[in-house]
């Protein structure tokens, strides 16, 4: 999966770098681990991206956890 733009503002853009099938999942959370922005996406090919709106978080650090096939991928990330 590819994350951009670097550093991060007020959205962010994923690019699967396989197929899913299934539903995934795309969660932010905070430094104490509560869940702030859940998407689901029911489908995606390689090559597919998609918008995350992230307008209604403040400066700081979060973790980005992408849910795909049963398998997790996680992120750090930063906004300014």
């Amino acid at each position: 999966m590819k994350i951009y733009p670097e550093p991060l503002r007020d959205k962010i853009w994923f690019e699967f770098s396989e197929n899913c099938d299934k539903e995934s999942k795309l969660s932010v959370l905070d430094a104490e681990g509560s869940l702030l922005i859940l998407k689901r996406i029911n489908r995606a090919a390689k090559g597919d991206t998609f918008m995350l709106d992230l307008s209604i978080l403040s400066p700081g650090s979060y973790k980005l956890i992408l849910e795909v096939d049963n398998r997790k991928h996680q992120h750090n990330i930063i906004l300014d």
